[in-house]
């Protein structure tokens, strides 16, 4: 049986329509070939869902939808961040580490890829933005001077993304939850905020 080439064994698609976009386009990375397993064992829903995954236009062909975001440019595929990471707001997408790095670049007091971004469901409906970030230890101490880092926070995020930060918690280094490789866990994140693990007075800032 003849091998299927790359440019055959991937798509970007829009997970909101599940049809591919455009070059260039970010979207979810689709794969499909003989090296892709074909589900998970003795879970056959969940295996529809990720595994079996058709386009309009194929229906014949199954593919596993990876939950990583990338587009083609050249024929080249860039990964860029995963799909349940990312941050929707009224019905716009955002990166989470584009946010973060807003965030980093707003306070000099801020540990550089010590901030996680995410959203969480107001109480009324909607979403709130959240952002969790370790300060360094020379500014443990400096308390009076977190409001106007909040403050340049919010504006900074604001100016460049059009969205508000509704809460803003600052933390000692080494608290955010890490992968192996170093990556922050930003759905642990936000199981450990709204178990309240971030809140500033469990957080122990004071030294």
């Amino acid at each position: 049986m003849p091998g299927i080439s790359l440019e055959q064994a991937r798509r970007i698609v829009d997970h909101r329509t599940g049809q591919p976009v455009a070059e260039g386009e970010i979207g979810e990375i689709w794969v499909r070939g003989s090296g892709v397993a074909q589900g998970y064992w003795m879970r056959e829903a969940l295996s529809r869902e990720v595994f079996h995954a058709r386009l309009s236009g194929e229906p014949a062909a199954r593919y596993l939808r990876t939950g990583d975001l990338g587009w083609l440019e050249d024929g080249q595929l860039f990964v860029c961040g995963r799909l349940k990471d990312l941050i929707i707001v009224n019905g716009r997408n955002v990166a989470p580490q584009d946010i973060e790095e807003s965030a980093e670049g707003a306070c000099s007091l801020l540990r550089r890829g010590g901030v996680a971004a995410f959203t969480m469901e107001r109480t009324a409906g909607g979403e709130r933005l959240v952002i969790i970030a370790e300060i360094e230890r020379e500014g443990l101490r400096q308390t009076q001077a977190w409001p106007q880092m909040e403050s340049a926070i919010r504006a900074a995020v604001f100016a460049r993304h059009g969205l508000t930060a509704t809460d803003i918690v600052f933390i000692r280094p080494g608290m955010l939850p890490r992968t192996s490789s170093g990556k922050v866990r930003r759905s642990q994140c936000r199981a450990d905020h709204l178990a309240g693990a971030f809140s500033q007075a469990a957080a122990g800032v004071a030294v």
